[in-house]
């Protein structure tokens, strides 16, 4: 099944393949542009990488203002497995930011996604995040540097 990619990872990686998923948000207005941008970065990822690549989406939550778009990607990998999945990897997610979509809207931003946090929120919204958990959790025990610094 389509949607199942994300559980059969280890399968894949043992027949050559890689896949993963990333979801985004963004309002009705930006949504298609969103799906466009997507499609045409991993294109040119997977071209970049020299190896075939499949890119499936659906839309996962929906709201009176927008959507969350949800997409599943797999690519046959070379000789570079990790640097091959960083090209794929980041064409999508800097297409999210560059459409006007958002760098998660519920698996977080981890440090996976914390190179777009400052495209997404802001310098400012980092700022008050930074303060928050500084003041909220001064130890570093529930945020040890993840996300924010």
């Amino acid at each position: 099944k389509k949607f199942d990619t994300p559980y059969i990872r280890d399968f894949l990686l043992d027949h050559g393949a890689a896949g993963d998923v990333s979801e985004t948000a963004g309002p009705w207005s930006k949504l298609r542009g969103i799906h466009a941008a997507v499609y045409e970065a991993a294109d040119r990822a997977y071209e970049k990488i020299g190896h075939a690549g499949w890119t499936m989406s659906h839309m996962s939550h929906s709201y009176h203002s927008g959507a969350c778009l949800y997409f599943t990607f797999a690519f046959v990998f070379g000789d570079d497995p990790l640097g091959e999945y960083d090209i794929v990897k980041r064409a999508i997610q800097q297409a999210f930011i560059d459409a006007g979509g958002t760098i998660s809207h519920h698996h977080g931003v981890g440090l996976e996604h914390a190179p777009w946090l400052e495209e997404d929120i802001s310098t400012e919204g980092v700022a008050i995040m930074s303060g928050l958990f500084g003041a909220a959790d001064p130890g570093g025990n529930f945020n040890p540097r993840k996300i924010v610094v």
